[in-house]
């Protein structure tokens, strides 16, 4: 097979698989944009976090004993502070909580873009990883765009990662370290993830782990 096949066949294949990949994140979009709107639950939980919103918003506590109007989760608060912030310009509903989590998930499409591409020195690749991900939205749950915690959380510790993979100066760690117990004040489980990168900075970075670990104190 000649040479300037070759090429022609490689370049196709190329462009039908970023054409392929990045149709994942603009079915992922419209299904979003469509999805954030509608006035009902989409998930069991969703109902519970407007709950916390409107306990924010009449000025009540959050984490209180359990009882029969209203039993706390589980969750630390930044989300549903963020989330009320938004209701007092959009009004109170689910779509405020929606489009938190929505534009957090487009966050973590960049964040993982920026990452591939800094790596692999290509944006070629940036794109399919982000696409990647997109593609799972369906097979782990539909979790991105509803009114639950998890997006945010990723998204402060995707940034986090970034930050530690890339950077170097004592005021990208203290960043890191900040973004980590962003994450961890609006998900737990980012501490599962916060240790290792201690250990990171600890074993290879030990000039800087002061920083990131005064920065990742809630």
């Amino acid at each position: 097979m000649k040479p300037g096949t070759l090429n022609w066949i490689s370049t196709s294949f190329r462009y039908a698989l970023l054409a392929g990949a990045t149709l994942y994140i603009v079915v992922y979009s419209i299904l979003a944009l469509y999805r954030i709107p509608y006035p009902f639950e989409l998930e069991w939980m969703e109902g519970g976090s407007l709950d916390h919103v409107r306990r924010i918003l009449s000025g009540q506590k959050l984490y209180v004993a359990p009882s029969l109007e209203f039993v706390p989760f589980i969750y630390p608060p930044l989300y549903f502070y963020l989330s009320a912030r938004v209701s007092n310009i959009l009004g109170v509903g689910f779509i405020p909580l929606r489009l938190v989590s929505f534009i957090a998930s487009l966050g973590c499409f960049f964040i993982i873009f920026l990452v591939v591409r800094r790596e692999t020195r290509t944006n070629f690749w940036g794109v399919v990883a982000s696409s990647l991900f997109a593609a799972t939205f369906h097979i782990s749950g539909a979790w991105f765009d509803i009114a639950r915690v998890d997006s945010l959380s990723l998204l402060f510790l995707l940034a986090a990662i970034c930050l530690t993979r890339f950077h170097t100066s004592w005021r990208s760690t203290v960043f890191a370290g900040l973004l980590v117990s962003l994450s961890f004040l609006t998900k737990q489980t980012a501490l599962l993830i916060a240790i290792p990168m201690m250990l990171y900075y600890l074993l290879g970075e030990r000039r800087c782990s002061i920083f990131f670990i005064g920065g990742d104190v809630p």
